[in-house]
């Protein structure tokens, strides 16, 4: 699985609560074009064709890490959720 960017994890955490791309947009202080293009990279990523599918790849990636060698894994940072190990989502 391809490493996601600290911004493009911003997005998917708001997609996991099911934010619109209007919604992420204003959150982020970016414009909703902005997410779209995120959205596409994400989904890309991810192997996936749909929002849906990006909760469903991020839960088995997170199931995974939790197999991660790191020696002393710390917490995943909220707004990222990305193993600041392995550097999965």
């Amino acid at each position: 699985m391809h490493k996601l960017t600290p911004r493009e994890g911003d997005v998917v955490a708001l997609l996991r609560v099911r934010h619109t791309n209007a919604e992420i947009a204003t959150q982020l202080g970016i414009s909703v074009r902005t997410v779209e293009h995120h959205v596409a990279q994400i989904m890309a990523k991810l192997g996936v064709i749909n929002r849906r599918q990006v909760s469903a790849a991020v839960a088995a990636a997170a199931a995974e890490r939790s197999l991660c060698k790191s020696p002393a894994p710390s917490p995943v940072s909220a707004s990222q959720r990305i193993c600041p190990h392995c550097g999965q989502i």
